[in-house]
């Protein structure tokens, strides 16, 4: 059940229309499904879509979502902008209006188990030589993001907080 949404829901083929209860059918997409299917379609066949930033550009052009900015407060709009990690919000801007909410931020966050660290008599860590530390300590304590796509941009984003490029010109590399 949905309730209290906005009133920016535009059923498949109606009008904006506000509702206050209604079921929700969805459908989980693998996220490659994005890559490979139209935005343009999703909307045609969704009511509601979560989407990645990356599309905002396609879904500005084609102008398939209804912008939320003109949906929602002022104020309700700076919240979002406030609460939201990083850039994230801006990333759903696009073309002069917010497309999507900021549901989603491509940030690196870290995660521990209390329950390890104090058994294994150690505190979280608060730096990076702290972190090193704790992978010395046992293969496997601290471990990189699995995927390979989230371990490449993992690198990346060390590389920018390093102020060093990822790659070089001259080839010789960069970390």
């Amino acid at each position: 059940m949905i309730a209290g949404w906005h009133p920016c829901w535009r059923p498949r083929g109606g009008s904006t229309r506000s509702i206050r209860t209604s079921r929700l059918n969805g459908r989980l997409a693998a996220f490659q499904e994005f890559g490979e299917g139209s935005i343009q379609a999703l909307a045609d066949q969704y009511d509601l879509v979560i989407i990645d930033h990356p599309y905002m550009g396609q879904v500005a052009q084609g102008k398939c979502f209804l912008p939320f900015d003109q949906h929602f407060a002022s104020a309700q709009l700076q919240e979002l902008e406030r609460d939201s990690v990083g850039a994230s919000y801006q990333s759903y801007y696009f073309d002069s209006h917010l497309w999507a909410l900021p549901v989603d931020a491509a940030a690196q966050v870290a995660g521990y188990r209390a329950d390890l660290l104090q058994a294994n008599g150690f505190e979280v860590p608060q730096t990076w030589d702290d972190v090193l530390a704790l992978a010395k300590f046992r293969r496997g304590f601290v471990s990189p993001a699995l995927s390979p796509l989230d371990s490449l941009m993992c690198f990346f984003t060390l590389c920018a907080n390093l102020g060093e490029p990822a790659f070089s010109r001259n080839g010789r590399g960069g970390v």
